[in-house]
Formats: structure tokens, C-alpha cells, sequence
């Protein structure tokens, strides 16, 4: 990796976003009334992918939302999202470490990987507003966080 690196917002497309999955469940039976959420728990799991030749970056990130009581206790209500964000990044090879022998990307610089994970969760973050208003989970806002956070949990190579 270059020790010159700089993130240039110019340089970062956002050129595809997908959702793979998403469901809600209110956690009732049938007749009866669903229980009010009155906070949250939030499970997230995160995959990258990088393709050299395209200098692009794909990131799915899985978010599971589990509606509590005003006790903490699990309501029932929960949801789960499946997003894809694909990113082409002009200067792609100045943040990544690629193995000479076998061509592959050994690890991105956290800098840039923090950077796209940002951009994905903050879109994210509106999708399932949007999704969940008039659902049992009642218009999830997704809490702020820190995108190295998640990148703890990356099964991919961003380092």
C-alpha cells in the first residue's frame, strides 16, 4: 500500500445497491396483538469482495433486529435485512496489499475499508427506516455506530 493514500470522495461510485432478503415478523399469533418495541437489539454481519480488474468492492452486510419491551425482554417482533452495496474505487490500488504470487488481495487499508462501510451502512440505515414504518418493529432507526466496529466482524480482507 502506498503511504500517500488519501480518500478523494470523487474517486468512490456507488454503482450498485441490492436487497437480498428482508422480512418482518410481529412475534403474534394469529389474533392476538402484537407487543409494543420499545427499544432494540441489533445483530450485524458483514462479507467483502474486491475484483482488481474493475476496482471494485462489494460489501453484504446483514442486519437483525430484534424488538424489545420495556423491560428488555424480547417481544417477539424482529426483522432481517440482506443488503448488497457494490462501490468502484478510481484508486482502488493505492489502499490495497495484493500477493505477488498468486495475484490476490491480501488485505485493504482500514482507512478505505471504514470509509465504504460507512457509506453502506448510512445507506442502509434509511432502507430500513423506510421498510419497517407501519410494521410491529415501528420505524427503525438504526443507531450510530463506528464503521470499524463492523469491520471486526468482516469475513473478508479488509484490515
Amino acid at each position: 500500500m502506498k503511504d500517500d493514500r488519501k480518500i478523494i470522495p470523487e474517486k468512490i461510485h456507488v454503482i450498485d445497491i441490492k436487497t437480498l432478503k428482508g422480512n418482518i415478523e410481529d412475534g403474534a399469533d394469529e389474533g392476538e396483538i402484537p407487543k409494543k418495541v420499545a427499544a432494540y437489539r441489533f445483530e450485524h454481519t458483514l462479507g467483502t469482495g474486491t475484483n482488481l480488474e474493475e476496482k471494485m468492492v462489494a460489501l453484504r452486510l446483514t442486519i437483525n433486529i430484534i424488538g424489545l419491551d420495556k423491560d428488555e425482554q424480547e417481544t417477539g417482533a424482529k426483522g432481517s435485512y440482506t443488503h448488497n452495496i457494490t462501490f468502484v474505487v478510481d484508486n482502488l490500488d493505492e489502499f490495497i496489499d495484493v500477493d505477488p504470487e498468486t495475484n490476490e488481495v491480501k488485505d485493504m487499508d482500514m482507512m478505505m475499508g471504514g470509509t465504504l462501510v460507512g457509506i453502506a451502512y448510512s445507506t442502509i440505515r434509511g432502507i430500513i427506516y423506510n421498510r419497517t414504518q407501519s410494521t410491529a418493529l415501528n420505524a427503525v432507526i438504526l443507531p450510530v455506530i463506528d464503521p470499524k466496529e463492523l469491520l471486526k466482524i468482516d469475513d473478508g480482507n479488509i484490515k
